[in-house]
């Protein structure tokens, strides 16, 4: 497969693959790289369908052995979408710390950008950080290496909104974790404690936000993440071996 970019090539090159490879589950359809099954899927891009006993029968898509749980998949733009929680503070909790995503064995980023030495200009995905409530801090965590990537306050005082909305930069990030700590309301002059949200939200989202905010949506969100293939610097050099052809 090429990706768009200043050298992407065009080949047309017929990968061997078995011919029982699995090409949907439930309603989402895939293709090479990914898959399901011994020989379906290029290294790092296997998937998992699990059958779930429920009324009619229906079926979860999982990234690799089954952590992440895949919504959708736009194969022609290069996206996976898939579900991750919406972290709550309760009125009476002053701090709290969960992971977001964990991605660190998957060829999968927030930021395609951040993997690519040049030659690329467009990241394909979209996320922001979203906070619901009022008085908290909020950080965002690189959990490997324990670096907070970035941090934002939100304050509400009265007749102002209680929904805040952050873009940040997790250069080549893959394991996110977020911390929540409420900030000391008399001291700051504002509201009262509430509870609060904080999760990643992707423009392309197949989740109402309005239903977090009133929290009828309270268990998990959708991101949007980019696949990559780096086996070279470059599609002009990948191309050097056209029976392996692929970036």
């Amino acid at each position: 497969m090429g990706l768009r970019g200043a050298e992407n090539t065009s080949i047309d090159i017929t990968f061997p693959l078995p011919s029982n490879c699995p090409k949907s589950c439930g309603n989402i359809s895939f293709e090479y790289p990914l898959g399901i099954g011994s020989g379906c899927f290029r290294p790092g891009f296997n998937l998992t369908c699990i059958n779930q006993t429920t009324d009619p029968p229906s079926q979860r898509l999982l990234l690799g052995d089954g952590t992440v749980e895949v919504i959708d998949i736009d194969m022609d733009n290069g996206n996976v979408y898939v579900k991750t929680p919406i972290v709550t503070m309760e009125v009476d909790e002053e701090y709290i710390s969960d992971t977001l995503i964990d991605l660190r064995n998957f060829p999968f980023s927030f930021n395609l950008m951040a993997n690519f030495k040049a030659g690329y200009s467009e990241s394909l995905t979209f996320n922001e950080i979203y906070v619901v409530g009022c008085s908290a801090i909020v950080d965002l965590v690189d959990l490997a290496t324990n670096n907070t990537i970035d941090s934002c306050t939100t304050t509400c005082r009265p007749n102002s909104s209680r929904f805040n909305m952050y873009d940040w930069n997790t250069a080549n990030s893959t394991f996110l974790g977020i911390q929540l700590t409420r900030l000391n309301h008399t001291q700051h002059h504002l509201l009262n404690s509430s509870i609060i949200k904080g999760f990643i939200y992707s423009w392309n989202n197949f989740m109402d936000i309005k239903g977090i905010q009133n929290e009828t949506e309270t268990q998990m969100t959708v991101a949007s993440l980019a696949w990559y293939i780096t086996d070279h610097t470059t599609c002009k050099e990948a191309n050097k071996n056209k029976t392996t052809y692929a970036c």
